[in-house]
């Protein structure tokens, strides 16, 4: 962007063949500056496919014993663009308790849009933690742990593990009896 000098008010950017104009701010392009550590703390024997455009990889979890009721739990999926997009995608986790009920979950833009997935290179590795709290009387017992994108209409992609069709959600893992501890 550009700023008047005297006032430091931002100057409005205008297209210079249809003097539309684009804003205060235009994005010209992203920089990635050296390659973050992706692999995730248990990735999948295969990545599973959603809608033929973006791979799940696997997922980093905290030790259980630091799991509480009440607490945040941090997940961080590994999630790869296997080609150009032209829609962006918000993803979602979903914790279902013991009785197959939602108990927490977070559902967002990846790279909390700064980075929307039609701006993804084939290839690419993106890590997304997300922050699921659990509610402070969740019971002991296993917790299953769902993934899954959609667009904008709330239309999930479908998943593919292995080439077959696996529904529109990831099973990401199950927390057996995880050891809920009164905070």
């Amino acid at each position: 962007s550009f700023y008047d000098p005297a006032t430091l008010d931002a100057l409005p950017a205008v297209d210079a063949h249809t003097k539309t104009a684009l804003g205060t701010v235009h994005i010209v392009d992203y920089v990635v500056v050296g390659q973050p550590e992706m692999k995730p703390q248990q990735a999948f024997a295969a990545p599973v496919n959603l809608g033929g455009q973006i791979a799940l990889l696997g997922v980093t979890l905290p030790p259980p014993a630091t799991v509480k009721r009440g607490a945040s739990l941090p997940v961080t999926l590994a999630w790869q663009a296997t080609q150009t997009m032209t829609i962006d995608y918000n993803s979602f986790v979903h914790l279902l308790g013991p009785d197959g009920k939602l108990v927490a979950q977070q559902d967002k833009q990846p790279q909390a849009s700064f980075l929307a997935t039609h701006l993804w290179q084939p290839q690419q590795v993106m890590r997304e933690v997300y922050t699921l709290t659990l509610p402070p009387d969740a019971p002991a017992g296993q917790y299953q742990l769902l993934a899954g994108m959609y667009d904008a209409n709330g239309q999930r992609l479908p998943v593919q593990v292995n080439g077959q069709a696996a529904g529109d959600v990831v099973p990401v893992t199950e927390l057996v009896k995880m050891p809920l501890e009164v905070k």
